[in-house]
Parts: structure tokens; C-alpha cells; sequence
């Protein structure tokens, strides 16, 4: 598959998506879009195989903090401390496909998932979104 968009690679704890146009890197790996290598460990309580859907880095805070959709659960990453800072466990009932920071207000947060849900988050109290819109389907 030929782009002019450069594929990079996503990477927490060993899983791969090659879907992503940034490289996240938890374990020792570079990051082209920060122009400086992230090195150290990074690690998530999550069972099973999951599979990272969508991942996004936050603009604000020099680009330090990123989140990445795994299954159903959002999850944020602090690549200063490359230690997991919070957790949205079931952000939706089915697999979340997207995911995207505010340019604007510096902590929040939108996805979108299979359940028809639109949902926005603040990400300083992860417990329960902000708003959810149910206005699209995708069938």
C-alpha cells in the first residue's frame, strides 16, 4: 500500500498497529513527530490480546502526555514518567475506533466507538463523560 503519508508504528508493551500517522513508543523506542527518543518502560494493567484502535497525542504539555484506545477502555500515558496517568475503563460498549484531544481546553478529550456514541471527556475525572451524543449510526 503506497501513501504519501509515512506510516509509523504505535507500539505499548509489544502490540502493533501500523494504522497511525504518529509513533508512540512505552518501551525504549523512538518518536519521529517529538524530534527526541523516549526511553524507559512503560506498562498497563490490560488482559487478554488487546488491540490498540486509535491513539492521539495531547498538544498541550509539550506533547508529553499521549492516549491510546484499547478495546473498549481509553488509556493515557505520561512519556516523562512513562507510566500510565489515567484510565477510562468501558468508554464504550463496544470498541472505540477514534479518539482526538481538544486544541482548545487542555483537558479534554472526544471518542467515538461501535456503539454509536460520541463521547467527551475530561480526562482530571475520567469516571463519567462530560456529554455523549448518540446522532450517527454506522450502518
Amino acid at each position: 500500500m503506497t501513501s504519501n503519508k509515512v506510516t509509523e508504528t504505535v507500539c505499548l508493551e509489544g502490540m502493533t498497529s501500523t494504522k497511525f500517522t504518529e509513533t508512540v513508543c512505552l518501551e525504549g523506542m523512538t518518536s519521529d513527530k517529538v524530534t527526541e527518543t523516549i526511553v524507559g518502560t512503560g506498562s498497563a494493567d490490560i488482559k487478554g490480546k488487546p488491540q490498540i484502535n486509535a491513539a492521539s497525542w495531547n498538544p498541550h504539555q509539550n506533547c508529553n502526555l499521549v492516549a491510546a484506545a484499547v478495546d473498549t477502555s481509553v488509556r493515557g500515558w505520561d512519556l516523562r514518567t512513562m507510566q500510565q496517568s489515567w484510565v477510562i475503563e468501558s468508554a464504550h460498549g463496544q470498541l472505540v475506533r477514534e479518539l482526538d484531544f481538544n486544541p482548545n481546553r487542555q483537558y479534554f478529550l472526544v471518542t467515538c466507538g461501535d456503539d454509536c456514541h460520541t463521547k467527551f471527556w475530561d480526562i482530571r475525572s475520567p469516571d463519567t463523560p462530560v456529554l455523549v451524543q448518540s446522532h450517527h449510526s454506522h450502518w
